[in-house]
């Protein structure tokens, strides 16, 4: 009985220490417990006279040796960056007059990447609705948009 009692006791002491530190993960303002590079991530899209460029900002919350910025498949290595200074990067990216398109930017840094979508030019089409097949009791099918 004293065995199990032991095990009982352990077993909540180990519980009350534990809890306040993954309550503390999930406190993170990323909403989200999943680790990720430990830099914030600011991009933003801007016209300019070739056309569209990107404005990135990388700030590294601690000390890292390699900071990578990555801008629709161009790659920038920055070396080592001391906690809270910026890197900002402006990326020129080509878009066809009145067309859009989504670009990817990733920062990576002390082995693990933060990536944010920017959207260039013009807005994204909306996607239609999808059309469903209704029955009816006399077999003819009739075609409507489910909204």
């Amino acid at each position: 009985m004293r065995a199990v009692a032991l095990v009982f006791t352990s077993a909540l002491a180990l519980a009350a220490l534990t809890a306040p530190a993954l309550a503390e993960r999930h406190r993170s303002g990323h909403g989200h417990p999943k680790p990720s590079a430990p830099v914030s991530l600011t991009a933003l899209a801007q016209p300019s006279d070739a056309g569209w460029q990107v404005v990135v900002d990388a700030i590294p919350h601690r000390a890292v040796d390699v900071l990578e910025v990555e801008v629709d498949g161009r790659i920038a290595r920055f070396g080592a960056t001391a906690a809270q200074a910026r890197r900002q990067l402006v990326v020129p990216v080509a878009v066809a007059p009145g067309a859009g398109r989504d670009v990817v930017v990733t920062v990576r840094a002390g082995g693990r990447s933060r990536s944010q979508l920017v959207r260039l030019g013009a807005p994204a089409p909306v996607a239609k609705p999808t059309p469903v097949t209704v029955r009816r009791v006399n077999g003819v099918g009739v075609a409507e948009v489910r909204r």
